[in-house]
């Protein structure tokens, strides 16, 4: 993945319809090495919070815990600590 489409991932993100979506976008995310700067973790995060199909997916939390942990020092604390709640519903 090309460090453009990170930003169409984080979009697609905050629109999906299904957990199906939701987690392929999230394993394509987790799987990305190159650079996530902090106003794309703020709006990854945003997504994460506002769409249902991702926090009710069990699959999707997995995977949000190692993105979490993979931009720990990048995401802001209050964001960091709402998607933690989410991931341990």
């Amino acid at each position: 993945m090309h460090p453009h489409e990170v930003e169409f991932k984080i979009r697609n993100l905050s629109t999906v319809n299904n957990y199906r979506g939701a987690e392929r976008i999230l394993i394509e995310l987790k799987n990305y090495s190159g650079p996530i700067d902090e106003d794309q973790l703020s709006r990854f995060c945003f997504a994460v919070i506002t769409n249902e199909q991702v926090y009710n997916c069990y699959n999707c939390k997995g995977y949000l815990k190692i993105i979490l942990n993979k931009y720990k020092d990048k995401i802001d604390e209050s964001q960091y600590e709402e998607i933690e709640e989410i991931i341990n519903k």
